[in-house]
């Protein structure tokens, strides 16, 4: 009788930390500058933000929201000065709006009005890992717009970043030697020559008219 007792204890007990675990999930928020008031009436720059808010347990979700807000602020930045202290996207957003008016006032012929957009997804989701990709494009004057893409690896048990290097199960020098033998194998050049890895990457991308292989080519 004591075992059984024992046994539905430790049954009770495990169940009860199962329910104390509160799983990481993410839903999706968006943000526009009609969120303000008086871009409705006044013409204001574009602003297009979709990004992902993570939730459940309160320090993990806490850190990864922060590291996301933290690139849609840098995002925004379009000063000649570091962006104020501004710690959430409305302020961030406000100072966007705010520079591409100074802007606007000092260079009155241009032929197209700044815009920002910034798209942030979850991209892989295991109980190791967290991919977040953050994509942002935004046009600030010139001939075209910039595009930019992060990837944000998180580890779901604390929130924290994970070293893109620590990815890899071997080492940086392993990694440049497998990447340089499949790269080989495409190239398929005659065996009398050889490519260092920078370089057979280099001649996949921008193949030359003439004779490539010019007995050995490093980089």
């Amino acid at each position: 009788m004591k075992i059984q007792n024992i046994f539905i204890l430790l049954l009770l007990l495990s169940l009860t930390r199962c329910t104390d675990e509160v799983p990481l999930s993410f839903s999706t928020e968006s943000f526009t500058e009609e969120t303000f008031g008086i871009c409705k009436t006044v013409s204001c720059p574009e602003i297009t933000i979709n990004y992902i808010k993570a939730s459940g347990d309160k320090s993990i979700s806490e850190k990864i929201n922060s590291e996301i807000i933290s690139y849609i602020i840098a995002a925004l930045n379009i000063g000649e000065d570091s962006i104020p202290k501004v710690k959430n996207i409305d302020d961030a957003a406000s100072y966007f709006i705010k520079v591409a008016r100074l802007h606007a006032a000092d260079f009155p012929d241009m032929s197209a009005e700044y815009f920002a957009e910034i798209n942030i997804s979850e991209l892989y989701y295991s109980t190791e890992l967290v991919s977040i990709e953050m994509n942002q494009y935004l046009y600030t004057g010139g001939a075209h717009g910039s595009a930019n893409t992060f990837f944000l690896n998180i580890d779901p048990q604390t929130g924290n970043k994970i070293a893109s290097e620590s990815l890899f199960k071997n080492s940086r020098e392993s990694y440049s030697s497998d990447s340089n033998t499949i790269c080989m194998a495409a190239l398929n050049p005659p065996p009398k020559y050889t490519f260092s890895s920078k370089a057979c990457v280099v001649y996949r991308l921008f193949p030359s008219d003439e004779d490539p292989l010019s007995n050995t080519i490093k980089s």
